[in-house]
């Protein structure tokens, strides 16, 4: 992981928010979301390539009891067609908003609830970040 430049990782985030075309004031709502997210790439722990897929480093890789490693890092899709948010909500309920956004994680991840689950709360609470963008 390398650390880059507040500037470049602002313009980071604004090309990948350009390209989700995200409008003005849901990017001003969201702004403390950005700004986690802005932060993780300056540490490196956020990467966005020229698809505009972004791949999240885990603080806390998820082990199997075996303690080998089962997930080190998300790659968030930049976008998300609703057969692919259906097929995640099936026995999720309206009001459970943890598990729609567990939901809406893997989703775009493209990985299975139970490891969302799984996440520690510091990697979902960044993860989470990311998918306030989707709603």
């Amino acid at each position: 992981m390398s650390k880059v430049s507040n500037e470049l990782a602002v313009n980071e985030m604004t090309r990948w928010l350009d390209y989700k075309k995200i409008k003005p004031a849901k990017r001003e709502s969201n702004k403390e979301q950005a700004d986690l997210i802005v932060s993780c790439i300056e540490e490196g722990q956020i990467e966005i390539d020229e698809e505009c897929n972004m791949k999240f480093n885990l603080n806390f890789p998820i082990h199997s009891d075996e303690g080998d490693v089962m997930l080190a890092s998300m790659i968030f899709k930049p976008r998300l067609k609703v057969h692919e948010i259906s097929a995640k909500m099936k026995g999720v309920k309206a009001t459970d908003i943890d598990a729609r956004m567990a939901a809406y994680i893997s989703a775009s991840a493209q990985i299975n609830s139970g490891q969302v689950r799984n996440l520690d709360t510091e990697d979902f609470n960044v993860a989470q970040a990311v998918i306030l963008y989707f709603l």
